[in-house]
């Protein structure tokens, strides 16, 4: 994600390792934190939501789209749709986050993460091998704790 170039982040997850990394530049600003599956799931944990799959699907960056209807458990009045997709044959890829009940990429859903209530969309789709090293966490990032990071979040 990246706001005019002043801002961007990213989130990284690490299936084999079971690790989730979330990076952020933003003016002088370059961190990164890293968070284990036993932090993800506690995590997770705070986030409850219910899950009610739909028949209805639409094309989203070209892509066929399952929608499905979510509703915050702690606050059942509070609902949303995602939208995710089956063809691009990765159905664990939610696995360390709240979202592990939906086999398939997300293109349109939204998180809590570091106190804001984010949502992301998918605005375009290329099919392209991408180098293993676009994953690595920059050496010109902090590695910071997750603490850290949300202070700067709460600067924002």
């Amino acid at each position: 994600m990246s706001i005019m170039g002043f801002f961007s982040m990213s989130i990284l997850g690490d299936s084999k390792n079971k690790t989730l990394a979330q990076t952020i530049k933003f003016m002088d600003i370059k961190q990164a934190c890293i968070e284990t599956q036993k932090e993800l799931e506690a995590e997770n944990l705070n986030y409850p939501l219910k899950f009610e799959e739909s028949s209805e699907t639409k094309e989203i960056v070209g892509l066929k789209c399952h929608k499905v209807k979510v509703t915050k458990q702690t606050a059942p009045y509070d609902c949303f749709d995602i939208w995710y997709t089956k063809e691009l044959g990765m159905p664990y890829c939610n696995a360390l986050t709240v979202y592990a009940p939906i086999k398939g990429v997300l293109v349109d859903y939204q998180i809590r993460k570091m106190g804001l209530e984010l949502r992301f969309i998918a605005k375009s789709y290329t099919p392209e091998d991408v180098p293993d090293n676009t994953f690595e966490i920059p050496a010109s990032m902090k590695i910071v704790s997750k603490e850290e990071m949300a202070k700067v979040f709460e600067g924002l």
